[in-house]
């Protein structure tokens, strides 16, 4: 009812103002998704980066404790060897 009381240039001006408006929202919509997606893919890489130290420092276990029971292996061995039978 409102639209058909302005002129044809108030019309134009009406939609041109709420196709600005549409068009701003979306866009600080988007920019807000792309802060939240920037942020969930920071997230991403410091998990990533945290799994991997793990790895690391998993590997790095097991082979010291494989490096122990080497030693420890050949402890035995010299043992046995020196012991009179």
């Amino acid at each position: 009812m409102l639209q058909q009381q302005l002129s044809s240039n108030q019309q134009q001006l009406l939609l041109l103002e709420s196709r600005f408006f549409e068009t701003t929202w979306c866009a600080a919509k988007d920019d807000s998704n792309q802060q939240r997606l920037l942020e969930h893919q920071k997230n991403q890489d410091q998990t990533i980066i945290d799994l991997i130290q793990l790895h690391d420092s998993n590997e790095y276990e097991d082979k010291n404790l494989e490096d122990r029971l080497t030693v420890q292996r050949q402890q035995v061995i010299s043992r046995k060897n020196l012991s009179p039978s």
